[in-house]
């Protein structure tokens, strides 16, 4: 933890120079495809992208991103990830693909994954390959629903390669054009243990972030 504060700081004293954007969070618990990755405990997270513009549509971008984390079975108590790739985005069209490297302090090995994701007006389609390991191959659907006025609000869904499945709704309010307060309730599908249902409470995240 006092490592990502020290990268924290180190982010938000960065000069603001054109292309540089990142963001700073809360978030009441670490979830990342529908499983905790917190252990019911809050997370910090932190990032920081680089974007080079070719032209008014493309791009090449690369950035940093990290959280804390907590697992039952391991030591493992921060992750960070680096990843890189090129984007377009002309007018509702948008168009992404590059490749992701998974890290951690202790315990696990590094993991990479190549994606592409595409997304046209109010619909996203993602696609995760892992490099590794097959069954960790991802998929996922994000439509955003812009007809409720005041708050951002998406459903999502996510598939691995072996069949296993979740949903999840986020909500989100920006009070400025930095400043954002966020909620999610998730499916329980990777969560149940014997079959036997997650509570509610024990699913929804909120998280307060600001970006620069």
């Amino acid at each position: 933890m006092k490592n990502l504060f020290i990268a924290l700081f180190a982010i938000m004293t960065l000069p603001v120079f054109a292309g540089w954007s990142g963001n700073v969070g809360m978030y009441s618990e670490y979830f990342y495809r529908g499983v905790s990755q917190s252990n019911g405990d809050s997370a910090v997270q932190i990032s920081a992208q680089y974007d080079h513009w070719i032209d008014d549509s493309n791009a090449f971008y690369g950035g940093v991103w990290a959280s804390s984390v907590e697992f039952v079975d391991n030591p493992a108590s921060q992750e960070y990830d680096f990843y890189a790739g090129y984007k377009i985005e002309v007018d509702d069209f948008r168009f992404d693909m590059g490749v992701l490297n998974y890290n951690y302090n202790e315990y696990y090995d590094s993991v990479n994954e190549a994606y592409v994701k595409a997304g046209y007006n109010f619909i996203d389609l993602s696609y995760y390959k892992s490099l590794e390991d097959e069954a960790l191959d991802y998929g996922q659907v994000d439509i955003y629903v812009d007809f409720i006025p005041v708050v951002d609000v998406y459903f999502v869904y996510g598939r691995y390669q072996d069949g296993q499945d979740f949903r999840s709704i986020k909500v989100s309010y920006l009070f400025s054009s930095q400043v954002e307060l966020g909620l999610e309730l998730i499916s329980d599908d990777l969560m149940r243990l014997n079959n036997e249902e997650v509570e509610w409470q024990d699913r929804v995240v909120f998280n307060l972030s600001y970006r620069f």
